[in-house]
């Protein structure tokens, strides 16, 4: 998968998610708000990240109707996302100009693997919330039409 920065309406940071040359989904962060916006397929939705805990070090996903979802942290040394209660282990390398982001769980097993330049790189925990979200919850996201 290729993470590209792109320019977008929705967004100060806007990303998308491609596959093959396929986008997945666009998403994008307004730093004023501290929300996080996502479009796929035929959908839109809005994440609210908050920074909580006694020093604010700790950033807290919520999704549009201020139900938690997700959360950062450290543990031994390697930052983890927890989302609805799976916790996912990321780890950033520089590879040429790329920069490659793998999420893994407990085993170092890579779970995706995404691709992006080193110009447009993010380190932010809010947009892996959204994308670890994304990738890893198919129940909420492919429901049946009515």
């Amino acid at each position: 998968m290729q993470l590209e920065k792109i320019t977008s309406g929705i967004g100060d940071k806007a990303f998308a998610l491609l596959k093959n040359g396929r986008r997945l989904l666009t998403f994008a962060f307004h730093p004023r708000s501290n929300a996080a916006r996502i479009e796929f397929d035929n959908e839109r939705r809005v994440f609210l990240l908050r920074r909580e805990g006694l020093f604010r070090h700790r950033i807290v996903l919520y999704n549009e109707y201020g139900i938690k979802l997700g959360r950062t942290g450290i543990e031994r040394g390697q930052r983890y996302i927890d989302v609805d209660n799976n916790r996912y282990f990321i780890r950033s390398t520089d590879k040429d100009n790329n920069e490659e982001l793998t999420i893994y769980q407990q085993s170092a097993l890579p779970l995706a693997v995404c691709s992006m330049d080193k110009a447009a790189s993010t380190e932010d925990p809010g947009m892996l919330m959204v994308l670890c979200w994304y990738l890893f919850n198919p129940a909420a996201l492919r429901q049946p039409a009515i």
